[in-house]
């Protein structure tokens, strides 16, 4: 959920964050809801090549697997306060354990280089931190870290009833999430029985991660309710820099449909940030889509099959520079419910990516991985 500015990773205290949550909790008369989500890889191996090709001749090959057992890979605790029937907080850090897990295959690293050699804690953003006010019979506003509905797949979660490690396009920066720092307003459009359109304006000013103080950033998402079918629409413009000089504008777009045991999703979504490619007069340009389908054997047993892909005309995601990169997936996966609330998630990514820094002419860097994971999902 980081921003694309360059403002340092602001560090938060963990224990005074839970404290302060729990104090709070005591002292207050509201009612008081916890709960929350948490992940856990059971099992996961990945087994890949990566090659470098200079004027289309192979020039090194490295063919590497590596495993992970048992590990946490996020918690995200859930606390709300319901002050009264129209006010309420609701705080949800994001808790992860770096090193403990196995991570995507990148460029440039070999296989199992890019997990961290150290096992640290970290709270590295809020899924949500915000107020919220009920405002009318169909509208309210929330103020805080508000996690936008830029995208379904990451911007409700919805790739955590599929997966448990999300594609390269629902986590990625630059298409599939959103910086979350300012208000969200939602009214919800009637028109009789044949459609409702919740329709959500933000006006977002950086993120958890990396918060800053700049103009903010307008996105508006439309979201169409047909009954079996459902559209979103969204777009933002707003400034990348601090100096408010540059510009920015991002699109998404995306169609659900389910009936029955099935279900399928899509999305696709675009984003323009001017001169915010290093070294080059150029403009960064990101898209990307997904489509998954899904069908639903029985009580206990959904089958899913999804295939995505990522676009940049930049290489290094933190750092944009010269080149351009191209990532597609397909993903099936098998999920088990042990309970309404837990579930056993099985999945299997087929990756393929190819990247061409400019600083180096001629040269292509290709990556081929296969990820399987066997994971579990709990929510308490």
């Amino acid at each position: 959920m980081a921003y694309q500015g360059d403002a340092k990773m602001n560090t938060i205290n963990l224990k005074f964050i839970i404290s302060a949550a729990m104090l709070l909790a005591i002292g207050t008369s509201a009612q008081v809801s916890v709960g929350g989500h948490s992940a856990f890889s059971l099992f996961s191996r990945t087994s890949g090549v990566s090659q470098v090709i200079v004027d289309s001749s192979t020039t090194s090959r490295t063919t590497n697997s590596e495993w992970s057992g048992v590990s946490l890979l996020r918690l995200i605790p859930f606390f709300r306060w319901d002050v009264s029937e129209k006010l309420s907080l609701d705080v949800r850090p994001f808790i992860s354990i770096d090193g403990t897990s196995g991570a995507s295959p990148q460029f440039g690293k070999a296989l199992g280089d890019e997990k961290p050699k150290k096992t640290v804690l970290k709270l590295e953003e809020f899924s949500r931190a915000s107020v919220k006010a009920i405002i009318g019979p169909a509208s309210e506003l929330s103020v805080g870290y508000v996690h936008p509905r830029f995208t379904w797949e990451y911007g409700t979660d919805l790739f955590w009833e599929d997966v448990i490690n999300g594609s390269k396009f629902a986590i990625d920066r630059w298409t599939g999430i959103f910086p979350d720092a300012g208000a969200e307003y939602m009214h919800n459009f009637e028109f009789g029985d044949a459609l409702s359109m919740p329709t959500y304006l933000y006006l977002i000013t950086g993120s958890s991660a990396n918060p800053s103080e700049q103009t903010p950033t307008v996105m508006v998402n439309a979201e169409p309710d047909f009954g079996h079918i459902k559209f979103h629409i969204a777009a933002a413009m707003g400034q990348w820099d601090f100096e408010n000089h540059k510009s920015m504008y991002r699109t998404a777009a995306g169609i659900s449909y389910s009936h029955g045991p099935w279900a399928a999703r899509a999305e696709e979504s675009y984003g323009w940030w001017q001169d915010r490619i290093g070294n080059s007069p150029d403009n960064a340009i990101a898209h990307g889509g997904y489509a998954k389908v899904t069908y639903r054997l029985n009580k206990t047993i959904r089958t899913t099959l999804g295939g995505s892909y990522l676009y940049h005309n930049f290489v290094n995601t933190y750092a944009p520079m010269p080149g351009e990169e191209v990532y597609v997936s397909v993903t099936p996966a098998l999920q088990i419910f042990t309970s309404e609330s837990s579930r056993i998630i099985c999945q299997l990514d087929l990756t393929n990516g190819v990247q061409n820094p400019w600083s180096s002419l001629g040269q292509s860097n290709v990556l081929a991985y296969a990820q399987g994971t066997i994971g579990w999902r709990l929510t308490f």
